[in-house]
């Protein structure tokens, strides 16, 4: 089922976990059933077993209805490496979990967290943080999903 489509019958008033998956820090963000609202939820180390826990758990006690993973599209035909390991994990998620997993493109949601952060009065100490842009960074590649399917 296309993401729009989803977003407007299964989806509709339920909440979606967005993923921004990195090499150091995978950042998890969510939204409110209206859609109207998105918030960072988690920040973990990218480890496997761990990140699998917390999906797992996250989307059954929050009865998430699908989950939005980022991923860096580009023009190229051929992988690279950090992009098959993206697609390495979202297969893995598949046999965890029986939600829809739809991949959105990522591109610059790391550089538009740090601006957030920036315009939110954040000293630069406080955006070099570990793993505190990802968690933002996954609210930027949430909202772009209900922005592009709604």
């Amino acid at each position: 089922m296309h993401a729009k489509e989803f977003l407007q019958t299964k989806g509709k008033f339920t909440k979606l976990l967005g993923i921004d998956y990195g090499k150091k820090y995978v950042g998890f963000a969510s939204c409110d059933p209206l859609h109207i609202s998105v918030y960072s939820v988690n920040i973990i180390a990218n480890n496997n077993e761990l990140l699998h826990n917390f999906i797992v758990d996250f989307c059954s006690k929050e009865s998430v209805s699908c989950i939005v993973l980022g991923f860096p599209f580009n023009d190229s035909t051929d992988n690279s490496p950090f992009q098959d390991e993206i697609l390495a994990f979202n297969k893995g998620l598949e046999t965890l979990i029986s939600v829809p997993i739809y991949l959105q493109d990522e591109s610059f949601s790391t550089v538009e967290a740090g601006e957030i952060m920036r315009i939110q009065g954040k000293k630069k100490k406080q955006r070099s943080e570990k793993g505190k842009k990802d968690a933002i960074a996954a609210c930027v590649i949430l909202r772009r999903f209900f922005e592009e399917n709604q």
